[in-house]
């Protein structure tokens, strides 16, 4: 039976407030693992390994600034000896290009958007989704 209120819904947010460890603040994995889990995009407990490794090898290339294809990310996962399929990257970076946290130019992905680091892009992104929020229930409440 489908619930109508489903059809309603026009996006999801989930943050988390999660624990800053000595694993998060020296290692790249840790980082990208702690930003899945912050943000909602894994589920505490869960691997999803494909796309903390799509996210690690974007996170590396955000750091030397530079953008990817779907090609260049199956290479360097491949080299790193995780599976490379390219229809599964194509799929987890458009998830993250709706989702505001990568951008796309051509057919080259990045984390964030060029020139403003990348906190910068997931702070105005999430203000942007609450001030939306508690503008509704601004006008659902009057």
């Amino acid at each position: 039976m489908m619930i109508p209120e489903a059809k309603q819904v026009q996006w999801e947010m989930v943050l988390r407030s999660v624990k800053i460890t000595d694993e998060v603040r020296f290692t790249s994995s840790g980082k990208i693992r702690w930003l899945a889990l912050t943000l909602g995009l894994i589920q505490p407990g869960e691997g999803r390994h494909g796309l903390l490794d799509i996210l690690n090898v974007l996170y590396r290339s955000y750091q030397h600034n530079e953008w990817m294809t779907v090609k260049d990310i199956a290479t360097a996962l491949e080299r790193e000896g995780k599976t490379g399929n390219e229809k599964t990257i194509y799929y987890h970076l458009q998830r993250l290009k709706e989702l505001g946290i990568v951008s796309k130019k051509g057919k080259h992905y990045r984390l964030g958007e060029e020139g403003e680091p990348l906190y910068q892009t997931l702070e105005k992104i999430y203000k942007h989704k609450c001030e939306q929020l508690f503008n509704a229930l601004k006008e659902v409440l009057r």
